[in-house]
Formats: structure tokens, C-alpha cells, sequence
């Protein structure tokens, strides 16, 4: 049979989430959708070992997510000197689309906040005035989350912290570095934990809490709205994230919204929450002499 009349819905396959039931032998192999779009073709001596860690699996599993995913394969164990010729000729044929791009891996971007290696440090600028216990916040370099590549997602794991009985949830990159949602900073705010992204104007009403910061540090940062997954559960929602040293200090500088006594309170680190105060006032009293990284478990 010429390899242009193969009729790949006739191949034995297992789902792609099954692949440990893949047989031990030489072949090629077909990554096929739920339409039978070919997305990759390949080759192998040993098949099940090929994909007990193929490069492509972490893609392909994010697009499972959508559209179940299948693989193929064509016995080739008398064929094994043809294997690389063979796999030529299909991809030809085929054209899948994955065969043509690069695994891509989301870059961290360097911004010139971060030109210095050195971990950034914020001071207490009450420090010198208030006494001589030594009151430094160690911070992260400002991050800015850069596109997914099409078809993958951004897994985040997730830890709750509590502080004077106000729950803060904190997400982590995949390179350890730590985000808050949109959902944590409306519920301490506003009061209420899901709006509605678009019609609420989230991303308008966090550009302008940044410009009313007596610091210049996040002028510029790109809010973007994106999908993520919550790795330990595996539930998928829509969500904008902020650095968590960003919530730190829209948290922290509420202090200009009070006077008088509470002010005052506030700025020296003085200020004891009471029963009926919002999350919002006992979260900003604590911030001014701490920090939420240092609750953390890594």
C-alpha cells in the first residue's frame, strides 16, 4: 500500500491522557484532534517510551483541555531503517501545524527595574523617626507576565495567608514568583469578590489606584486578562494578576484615604484594629510594618 492511501482513521490509538497504554514497538506516530486534524508526526523505536516524556505532552495536554486529543501510530518494526524517510513523506503529506514551531516556554521580560541582580529592597521610611528596630522589606523585582504561547495556559499554584482574620490569597508562577488576582484586590476594596472584568472597568480602576501611589514604581505596567489554571485543582478561571508586591502597596498607601488620629496611627505603626473594621483598614495597618512574603512557605 502507497503511504498516500493510509487512511489514519483506521490506525490503532489511544487518547493522549492514556498514552502509558501505548505499545512497546518502532513506529510513527500521528497527534490528531477530536476533527482529525493532524497537529504532529513523529518517529521512534519504542513508542511508549517516546511519550513517558515527550516534549510536546504539556502542549498538547492544554489543548486537550478543548478538544480531546488522540495518538496514532503506524507499526513500522520491519521498517526501522525507513523510519526517518517515512516521517519525511507524511509530514509532507500533512503538514501538521506542530511540526513547523518551536517548544515555546513563556520568557520572563527583564524590565530596567531589574538591570541591577541584586534583590530590591523597600525601606521603612519611618524608620529613622519612629525608633532604631531595623524594619527592611525585602521585595521581588517587578515582573510583568508575558502572552501565553496559543494553547497553553499559565498554571498557577496558590497558598492562603491570614492576617488579623483577613484571608489573602497568594498565586506562584511557575518561577516561584508571586501574583495576586484581581479577585483578592476588589473583595478587600469593594467588597465583593467576582465583578464583572469588562463592564467594572477593572483594569481602568487598577491603572488608576497606580497613579494615585505616591511612587512612580508601577507606572506602566500591562494588566492583561488571561486565563489561568490552579495546578492543585485543576479548575480553570479568568483572572487579572498583579505582582504581589503591587498589592502590598495599594494595600499599605490606604493609609492617605484617613486623618487625624487613624492617620497618624497608621503611619507609626501604631494603629489596633478593631472588631468591625474592614478587611481592607486591618490588612493596611499590618503592611506598614510587614510584609505578606514573609508568611509565605516555599
Amino acid at each position: 500500500m502507497l503511504i498516500e492511501d493510509i487512511d489514519l482513521s483506521t490506525l490503532p490509538s489511544v487518547y493522549l491522557l492514556e498514552k502509558e497504554q501505548l505499545p512497546n514497538l518502532a513506529a510513527i506516530y500521528f497527534v490528531c484532534d477530536s476533527k482529525g486534524q493532524v497537529l504532529y508526526i513523529g518517529r521512534t523505536v519504542n513508542l511508549v517510551e517516546r511519550w513517558k516524556d515527550h516534549h510536546r505532552f504539556q502542549q498538547l495536554k492544554r489543548f486537550n483541555r478543548k478538544n480531546l486529543i488522540s495518538i496514532s501510530w503506524m507499526d513500522c518494526s520491519k521498517q526501522i531503517n525507513l523510519l526517518s524517510k517515512l516521517e519525511n513523506k507524511l509530514i509532507k503529506i500533512y503538514n501538521p501545524s506542530l511540526n513547523w514551531t518551536r517548544v515555546v516556554s513563556p520568557i520572563r521580560k527583564i524590565t530596567s527595574f531589574e538591570n541591577n541582580p541584586i534583590s530590591l529592597k523597600v525601606v521603612d521610611k519611618y524608620q529613622q523617626s519612629y525608633g532604631n528596630t531595623k524594619n527592611v522589606i525585602e521585595v521581588e523585582s517587578w515582573e510583568e507576565l508575558e502572552p501565553m504561547p496559543e494553547g497553553e495556559i499559565r498554571e498557577i499554584t496558590r497558598q492562603f495567608l491570614y492576617v488579623d482574620g483577613v484571608e489573602v490569597e497568594v498565586c506562584t508562577n511557575t518561577n516561584g514568583k508571586h501574583f495576586v488576582r484581581h479577585n483578592v484586590y476588589w473583595w478587600m476594596i469593594y467588597g465583593r469578590k467576582n465583578p464583572n472584568i469588562v463592564s467594572e472597568k477593572i483594569i481602568q480602576d487598577l491603572e488608576s489606584a497606580i497613579d494615585r501611589l505616591p511612587t512612580i514604581r508601577w507606572s506602566g505596567y500591562r494588566f492583561r486578562i488571561e486565563t489561568i489554571v490552579f495546578s492543585e485543582d485543576d479548575v480553570e478561571v479568568e483572572s487579572i494578576l498583579f505582582p504581589l508586591v503591587m498589592f502590598e502597596d495599594l494595600i499599605r498607601w490606604l493609609k492617605l484615604n484617613y486623618t487625624g488620629k487613624s492617620r497618624e496611627e497608621l503611619e507609626k505603626g501604631e494603629y489596633k484594629p478593631k472588631p468591625d473594621d474592614p478587611a481592607s483598614i486591618k490588612l493596611c495597618a499590618w503592611l506598614q510594618r510587614n510584609s505578606l512574603s514573609s508568611l509565605l512557605q516555599t
